[in-house]
């Protein structure tokens, strides 16, 4: 390792050294969990189906940052029981790979103050039917090799493309930059 072949001034090394490591960490998770959510998914479709009670619902949120404002996404997370050759079961899950991303959403117990004017009727309006979907049956999806693992919803959520190509191509930018920047050492 050759440092007199290091480019960069002191700034610009502190940055690399600092943000790049989690760069590259943020967008090969982001990449990983894709592929990982869409096999799940994809494996969700061939799974057997029973009968099940919706126990509990909340609203969840998250928030994420365009252009400047501050931007929430709500979702109506359904607690559900199962029972499987004798054996109860409790599961949260609407697609099969939702367990790699709920804990991006935390709960809502009122409208949050990024919601516009009309969040406060929406939000009443979720909060029955939260209430009138409480105790009613739902069928639910289960893998036959591991009962625990179930969902509402068999099939192939799109918006799992995305993260898979935003990590994607995030990790292939950073990684050739890193290359870049880090091959005049090894000269």
């Amino acid at each position: 390792m050759n440092l007199n072949n290091w480019q960069l001034d002191v700034p610009a090394t502190i940055f690399v050294c600092a943000f790049f490591p989690l760069f590259i960490y943020f967008s090969y998770w982001l990449f990983f969990s894709g592929i990982i959510g869409l096999y799940r998914m994809i494996k969700s479709r061939n799974w057997k189906s029973t009968l099940g009670k919706i126990t509990n619902a909340e609203i969840k949120y998250t928030e994420f940052n365009t252009d400047h404002e501050t931007t929430s996404r709500s979702a109506i997370v359904k607690e559900y029981r199962y029972t499987v050759d004798g054996k109860e079961y409790k599961s949260n899950q609407t697609y099969a790979s939702d367990s790699l991303f709920i804990k991006d959403y935390k709960r809502l117990n009122k409208p949050s103050n990024n919601y516009d004017q009309h969040s406060d009727l929406n939000f009443i309006n979720s909060e029955k039917e939260i209430k009138n979907m409480i105790g009613t049956p739902t069928r639910v999806y289960y893998d036959p090799k591991k009962p625990q693992k179930a969902c509402l919803v068999p099939r192939v959520n799109s918006q799992i493309f995305i993260g898979i190509f935003m990590g994607l191509l995030a990790s292939s930018g950073i990684t050739c930059l890193t290359f870049y920047l880090v091959a005049p050492l090894f000269k």
